[in-house]
């Protein structure tokens, strides 16, 4: 199942639910820090492996998340008969806010998360399966920008052994 199936899921079940149960998880994690949850170096491995997954399920939410903003306001613009040469504009700025990103990274997470999401549809689902890192999609997608997008699929759909 991919992160687009689950985030429309939820978001037919209860408009926020999805930002309800992030907050819940965010707060419990918070109590994991302040409490530094004793285990042995065994279960610490286990932990730090689930939460890699976690963080690799998480950027492919938000590179999902991303594009469906982006569409939004691309179809308020639209629809606002704002002039095609602005068509766009503002979209970056505000997922570089809402990352607390800086303004040069800011710029490019828009197009980048589009990039994973559309173009290179088989990554997000390499991430929520912890196949690959965030750090290893961005880096694919960011080296694949400048091919035309049936290469960028070609890179995308590449098999196993390539990819590794």
């Amino acid at each position: 199942m991919s992160a687009a199936t689950v985030i429309e899921a939820a978001e037919q079940t209860a408009p926020y639910a999805v930002a309800v149960r992030f907050w819940e998880m965010l707060g419990w994690l918070g109590s994991l820090v302040a409490h530094r949850v004793g285990a042995g170096d065994a279960a610490r491995i286990d932990r730090i492996a689930l939460i890699e997954k976690l963080q690799a399920g998480l950027e492919a939410v938000k590179a999902t998340e991303t594009v469906a903003f982006a569409q939004s306001q691309v179809e308020q613009q639209l629809a606002q008969e704002v002039h095609p040469s602005e068509i766009g504009c503002g979209i970056a700025e505000q997922v570089e806010l809402a990352a607390k990103a800086s303004s040069a990274e800011g710029s490019h997470l828009p197009h980048t998360a589009r990039d994973s999401v559309v173009t290179m549809q088989h990554t997000p689902g390499l991430l929520t399966r912890r196949e690959i890192s965030g750090w290893t999609a961005r880096l694919i997608t960011g080296q694949t920008s400048h091919p035309d997008p049936g290469t960028r699929t070609q890179v995308d759909t590449a098999p196993e052994g390539i990819r590794t």
